[in-house]
């Protein structure tokens, strides 16, 4: 067996267990690091947009998978739409799946926004690019001047998105 051939053997068998390990880390997930006196960290749940799709408008119910998330620390991605104007750091914003949905006609769905506020004293900082969201979500309606939002975050804390995360 020449050097080339071991080499192809190793790079066959090597790319499928980069990926497992890969494909486990980018899936663990994250502990929160805003452990407090009141109680230890809690492991945060990061879910993606399609899991909030899964809330039904037309009959107002979400899915069964969706309701497991409700009260629980989640960490979700998206684009900041304040609800303040010129401001710099805001309390309240609306969290949304993409730039284009930040401030035009028709506004997303309700399922596809999040009503952030922030806990405590913090506040975030404006962002015009993608962050991460970590707190406890809550399925309840909340209205903005921006339409309905049927999800809400009491975040700890705000992010710059950075992928694999």
């Amino acid at each position: 067996m020449n050097f080339r051939n071991v080499l192809l053997i190793a790079a066959l068998v090597a790319a499928p267990v980069a990926g497992m390990l890969l494909h486990g880390w980018l899936n663990t997930p994250r502990t929160s690091t805003s452990g407090s006196a009141a109680g230890p960290a809690v492991e945060a749940r990061t879910i993606e947009w399609p899991k909030l799709a899964e809330y039904d408008l037309k009959n107002g119910k979400p899915s069964e998978s969706l309701m497991e998330l409700d009260g629980r620390m989640i960490r979700l991605p998206g684009f900041m739409v304040p609800l303040e104007d010129n401001m710099k750091q805001v309390r309240e914003f609306l969290l949304v799946p993409d730039p284009q949905a930040c401030i035009h006609y028709p506004p997303p769905p309700p399922n596809q926004q999040v009503l952030v506020q922030m806990v405590g004293e913090e506040s975030a900082s404006v962002e015009w690019k993608p962050i991460w969201i970590e707190g406890h979500l809550r399925i309840a309606t909340g209205t903005t001047k921006y339409g309905e939002a049927i999800f809400q975050v009491k975040a700890r804390h705000t992010e710059t998105y950075k992928a694999g995360f």
